[in-house]
């Protein structure tokens, strides 16, 4: 395939990178927290429509996933309607995840790269 001009990829990025960090944190929290579902922008908890709108933002946009949270989620949370759930996946009874979504063990990236300590880190 063709790559695309580096001045789309800057747009890109001078537009999404902040998502992308917000992202990542995200991610980490998910699976630190055992597939707790949680709004991407505030990490308040979120209900599992507006957690499977997260899974697809080729389609919604930050905006359109802060609106649906402030005017869907926000409101039922206050209410006492959206409690704490948890991913379907993570179910330790689901086959997809047999441990369920909790890490099994924590590595160090920059030790892992170092030639020397690497080894030693995937034991």
């Amino acid at each position: 395939g063709e790559r695309a001009p580096l001045e789309d990829f800057f747009l890109w990025r001078d537009e999404k990178v902040m998502d992308e960090i917000y992202w990542y944190g995200w991610e980490i929290d998910y699976w630190m927290e055992g597939g707790l579902m949680r709004d991407m922008f505030s990490h308040g908890i979120t209900s599992p429509e507006h957690f499977a709108m997260e899974m697809d933002p080729r389609t919604n946009t930050r905006a359109d996933l802060e609106g649906y949270y402030l005017t869907n989620v926000a409101p039922r949370i206050a209410d006492g309607s959206i409690v704490e759930s948890y991913d379907v996946h993570c179910d330790p009874s689901n086959p997809q995840i047999t441990s369920g979504c909790e890490p099994v063990a924590v590595i160090s990236a920059e030790k892992l790269r170092d030639p020397a300590r690497g080894p030693q880190e995937t034991e």
